[in-house]
């Protein structure tokens, strides 16, 4: 599995591609030429750690719910925003949903601006963030058993060297004539910090 970096002003250094697997996801590691990282040092365990994360306990026909992967980051590192900036790369969340099921575009909180080496202006978040997106189960969905939810997600990771990685993840929820919320109190403080009034998404439609 290959990767590529695309040179930017950093003054047309090379990077050394390292390739590793854990059992959190796939890491693609970019180190500048020894003497260029002041921190030294490998990066520290669990750089990114991404949860899939529901308002939902249980989903039901038309009855429209929010899905969110919440990343918690390592001190002093960031990711990207869907727009990242002069460089960088924006973090994703591709959804696989069951049959029927439709979702709404992603959803960035608000990112912050910070300014990379070599001057280079980015937009993302440290420390956390949680990107959402409304789900609809199709009206002819039969209460029982349980709806799979699956999220590939993928991110750059900084400071004074850049971590790509990906993760797969999966929600089940069960399936019931009536929807019970879940999680609303972590949904609730994510929705207050986009942008905008996104009306009807604070809460789990019953």
């Amino acid at each position: 599995m290959a990767g590529r970096f695309a040179k930017s002003g950093l003054g047309g250094a090379l990077f050394l591609l390292l390739a590793c697997a854990s059992a959190a996801g796939v890491y693609f590691a970019f180190f500048a030429p020894r003497g260029q990282d002041p921190s030294g040092g490998d990066p520290p365990p669990n750089l990114v750690r991404a949860e899939f994360l529901a308002n939902a306990a249980s989903v039901a026909p038309e009855r429209e719910f929010l899905v969110g992967v919440h990343f918690r980051i390592a001190p002093d590192w960031y990711i990207y925003h869907e727009n990242p900036g002069d460089a960088g790369l924006p973090t994703t969340v591709e959804l696989k949903l069951p049959e029927g099921f439709t979702a709404g575009e992603i959803l960035y909180p608000a990112p912050a601006r910070f300014l990379q080496p070599g001057d280079i202006t980015g937009y993302g978040y440290r420390e956390e963030v949680m990107l959402l997106a409304r789900v609809t189960p199709p009206a002819g969905l039969k209460p029982g058993g349980l709806a799979s939810l699956q999220a590939h997600v993928r991110w750059l990771a900084c400071r004074n060297i850049c971590i790509l990685g990906e993760q797969r993840l999966e929600l089940r929820l069960p399936v019931e004539t009536e929807s019970r919320p879940g999680s609303e109190e972590v949904f609730s403080e994510w929705l207050d910090r986009m942008p905008g009034k996104l009306t009807g998404l604070s809460q789990t439609q019953h």
